[in-house]
């Protein structure tokens, strides 16, 4: 039976004021700083932020399926011992 998540919601916040808007500079890269919307506090450049998501997002995935067993396949599929698969990347 496979395992299905309907939906993973992530919320990040501002660590000043709590505010969830964020506004990021143009040019829009990776490089840019973004901002909280609501107190204007830097909160870093837009791939510091999305690495943290990512990093949110990979631990509730983690919790979610830490009860899981890895599938094995039928032996007439079985091409050696069943190994894990590294966690997907979200980008």
């Amino acid at each position: 039976m496979a395992a299905t998540i309907e939906s993973i919601s992530l919320a990040m916040t501002c660590s000043v004021c709590g505010g969830s808007r964020l506004e990021i500079d143009a040019p829009a890269n990776d490089e840019a700083l973004t901002h909280c919307s609501d107190c204007g506090e830097t909160l870093g450049a837009w791939s510091e932020v999305k690495e943290q998501a990512r990093a949110a997002m990979f631990d509730a995935m983690r919790d979610d399926f830490a009860g899981l067993r890895p599938m094995r396949t039928s032996p007439a599929h079985n091409h050696g011992p069943a190994t894990h698969a590294a966690p997907a990347q979200i980008m």
